[in-house]
């Protein structure tokens, strides 16, 4: 792309992108096989991105030819398993082929374990909030089994969301206080997925627009006779009270 389209494009406030995108297109501005190919490079790159461990050049005793080497991610703690191939992108492809797979097995309850750990290991939170989480999660989640929790999280729809939250208010019958636990939950498992690239869904974004009718909410009734007063106060009343005398 020229800088004379880059500058139109970021001039053109008055126009929307996608009918800039299909101006160019449908003008061949961009060939279609060029902009798949970037698309392609750049989703690769994303990937390769993520790879903790660096790709290194060896020579084959037996044939004297360069290889290149690294490792995969193990299941076993404190392991990894060693991949070599003949050429660079050969093993590319086996860590994007690798990766890919990883992905289709993300869930909402991996991502939910993945950052759950992080907060109690980065110290953000205690020991009681933590005990405190898991058992909200496994209320709103586990024992719940809403279709939400079976789907792979890239497949994960804001419409999925909003029927996922609007179900657990009313099937569990939650106060606004108690979906406060929910909604903590939700906030903290999608930015991290976001993060991770596992979503496109801007949990800020979407919690703002939400909207949720206050007769979705279970309304909590205090019971008369259960008001009372601890002594302190009791002691606080009857003070004030003797002190500000009226006929009522």
């Amino acid at each position: 792309m020229n800088n004379y389209i880059k500058k139109t494009i970021v001039t053109s406030k008055s126009y929307h992108s996608n009918d800039i995108l299909k101006y160019i297109i449908e003008n061949d501005i961009i060939p279609i096989d060029t902009m798949l190919n970037d698309i392609e490079t750049m989703e690769r790159k994303k990937i390769l991105d993520k790879h903790p461990y660096a790709i290194t050049e060896t020579t084959d005793k037996k044939t004297g030819k360069t290889q290149y080497c690294t490792y995969l991610p193990s299941d076993t703690k404190g392991k990894r398993i060693y991949k070599r191939r003949s050429t660079r992108k050969e093993l590319e492809d086996l860590l994007i082929s690798y990766y890919k797979e990883q992905e289709e097995q993300i869930y909402l309850s991996t991502v939910y374990h993945e950052w759950i750990e992080k907060k109690i290991k980065d110290g953000d939170i205690k020991q009681e909030t933590y005990d405190r989480y898991n058992d909200n999660f496994e209320r709103f989640f586990v024992n719940y089994k809403h279709p939400i929790t079976k789907k792979q999280f890239k497949h994960i729809t804001e419409d999925d969301l909003e029927n996922y939250i609007k179900s657990v208010i009313r099937d569990l019958g939650l106060t606004h206080k108690a979906y406060e636990g929910c909604r903590t939950l939700i906030r903290g498992i999608f930015r991290l997925a976001k993060k991770r690239n596992y979503t496109y869904i801007s949990i800020t974004h979407f919690l703002g627009d939400l909207e949720l009718s206050s007769n979705l909410f279970k309304r909590k009734v205090i019971k008369k006779r259960k008001e009372v007063f601890l002594k302190k106060e009791i002691i606080q009343v009857t003070d004030y009270l003797n002190k500000n005398i009226d006929i009522y």
